[in-house]
């Protein structure tokens, strides 16, 4: 029960921080992994595989964007990096440089 409180207050702070600062979105969600095969199922692409489920939950379609591989929600958007995860800075500037959103809000 206290972890739908939670959920609520968040959701609530989210909508409240999307009037007050005018973003696009409530929630920007970036998945971290490292490019090929040597990494796909590895520790080291979670932040991919996260993105992907939740895309296929979804049943959306991915869109190549400057700053990766993205699909979008009506509140949200979910990008995976296509860097290294030691070069992910790139990613994440060109994202927020794209969407004009500061990096503090991202997740």
């Amino acid at each position: 029960m206290p972890e739908l409180i939670l959920v609520k207050l968040l959701r609530i702070i989210h909508l409240l921080k999307r009037e007050l600062l005018s973003v696009e979105y409530s929630y920007y969600s970036v998945g971290l992994g490292n490019p090929g095969g040597k990494y796909a199922e590895t520790r080291h692409n979670v932040g991919h595989m996260f993105i992907e489920w939740i895309r296929q939950q979804e049943n959306l379609k991915f869109v190549d964007k400057s700053y990766g591989r993205s699909f979008e929600t009506p509140d949200a958007i979910f990008v995976q990096c296509p860097t290294f995860m030691n070069n992910s800075s790139k990613c994440l500037k060109s994202l927020e440089n794209a969407i004009k959103v500061d990096t503090f809000y991202l997740a």
